[in-house]
């Protein structure tokens, strides 16, 4: 009441001081302002796409079973007789959650004796893929926590990511500008502390985990970020061919899809979720990605997994591999049964090489391996 009667008030006294703060220090709370909001935004932005990305993939499951197309069965109505058949079909989409499912109780049981735990590691992938013949990105540095990445050391140009994490969570492209740096795409620059704190904050949350590298950043057209070519193959055979086209890195809104088969066909609208653009072209090189994935295939003792490329000027970059793809994996009932069918039919011939001596191992190739191992790392800081 006294600042009150004296012609002030508690906001008055706290509007000067703010106003007689140096502007530095203004500027700084500014910045940490806008950073907190765009952290948020960042945040509603992955749970809009999860929650989007779940709903369609529950229509579509409901679309498989609907009486007839463009309706959704009643809660209790009987299933039609094409949804019994449907039923006692071959199904990707089965084959998936229950493979899903399995993994996951491996990975939580750290079953180390399961190949298929250590499958997500990049690094390990690197390995792989570099001893079959592939181009990997050059690693440039290896480190325990993101909070010991030496900056100095990297290039203008380069790629931070986490050894494990899942659709591009670990992974930002960067762009050194100034005394800061930028994700490939975007504009503005931040300070190195903005992009450690990212990766520490997703590691806390348990969405990636160490340990990081920095590596090569695969040459550019400008600012534009090369189609991803996924390639689905089942133990030596290859179902399909998706071809992904992003407006920039981390932003699945308004990304463009388009479906093949390994000769290059166009295979239409497969998919119950996801929007075909038929203008995406058909990679160049699309032969080297079919071989070299059915190749990749062969080496894991897995039925399926998704082998991730980049058709490039200056050739054919590996991506990564993946044997449980983020996202809805729904597809129209034709083409579900059918890779459905690839599926089991690589289970069985798997089975089979495994029965006549196989290794339940990767397979290494003839090539020489110079990426890292991550486990190099742990050694070092013991």
């Amino acid at each position: 009441m006294g600042n009150v009667q004296n012609g002030t008030s508690a906001w008055g006294t706290r509007l000067r001081t703010w106003r007689l703060r140096p502007w530095w220090s203004r500027s700084g709370q500014s910045e940490r302002r806008v950073a907190e909001l765009e952290k948020q935004v960042d945040t509603l932005q992955r749970k809009l796409t999860y929650h989007r990305n779940l709903s369609k993939q529950r229509a579509a499951q409901l679309q498989l079973l609907a009486p007839s197309q463009g309706s959704v069965p009643e809660a209790g109505s009987e299933l039609t007789e094409e949804a019994r058949r449907l039923l006692g079909l071959p199904s990707h989409l089965a084959q998936m959650a229950m493979w899903r499912r399995d993994i996951n109780r491996a990975r939580q049981a750290r079953d180390a004796t399961d190949v298929r735990v250590g499958m997500n590691r990049k690094l390990a992938m690197y390995r792989l893929a570099e001893s079959h013949g592939l181009r990997v990105p050059r690693i440039y540095g290896l480190w325990e926590t993101p909070e010991e990445i030496d900056w100095d050391a990297l290039p203008d140009d380069v790629v931070l990511k986490s050894d494990r994490g899942a659709a591009g969570r670990g992974v930002l492209p960067l762009r050194r500008e100034g005394d800061g740096y930028r994700l490939v795409g975007q504009k503005r620059a931040y300070a190195p502390r903005r992009f450690v704190g990212q990766l520490r904050e997703r590691a806390d949350a348990g969405s990636l985990a160490g340990p990081f590298f920095a590596e090569e950043l695969m040459p550019l057209e400008g600012e534009s970020l090369p189609h991803d070519i996924k390639v689905y193959a089942f133990y030596g055979e290859v179902g399909q061919v998706l071809v992904r086209g992003v407006r920039r890195h981390g932003d699945s809104r308004g990304a463009r899809w388009r479906y093949l088969d390994a000769e290059g066909h166009d295979l239409g609208a497969v998919s119950a979720t996801n929007e075909v653009d038929p203008t995406l072209p058909v990679p160049t090189r699309l032969r080297e990605c079919v071989e070299a994935a059915r190749a990749l295939s062969v080496a894991a003792p897995v039925p399926f997994v998704r082998v991730d490329l980049y058709d490039r000027p200056d050739g054919l970059w590996f991506g990564e591999l993946t044997i449980t793809p983020g996202g809805p994996q729904v597809y129209t009932a034709v083409h579900d049964a059918r890779l459905g069918q690839l599926w089991e039919e690589a289970a069985y011939r798997l089975h089979r090489d495994l029965r006549a001596g196989r290794p339940p191992t990767l397979t290494y190739g003839a090539h020489a391996i110079r990426t890292p191992d991550a486990e190099s790392v742990a050694q070092r800081s013991r």
